[in-house]
């Protein structure tokens, strides 16, 4: 049921733990890291908001929590 969310928090973990490390430094990025994941995933989000809709694609209510908004699960949110 909560494979989706499970994959995403496997997938992001590496990244974030290794954000830390100081030849990194992504704590000194943060002003340049935000805007970026948000205009990035709102184009995304959008795509996925009229595919879904469209018929395009869907998702297994199996494999998803079962919050959904504007139509996707909120594991695609994240």
């Amino acid at each position: 049921m909560y494979t989706y969310l499970l994959i995403n928090l496997c997938s992001i973990s590496v990244p974030f733990w290794r954000s830390f490390d100081s030849r990194i430094a992504l704590q000194k990025k943060w002003k340049f890291l935000f805007p970026a994941i948000l205009i990035s995933s709102g184009i995304f989000l959008l795509w996925d908001i009229v595919f879904t809709e469209w018929g395009v694609w869907g998702f297994n209510h199996r494999y998803v929590c079962g919050i959904f908004i504007a139509g996707l699960p909120i594991e695609e949110w994240l």
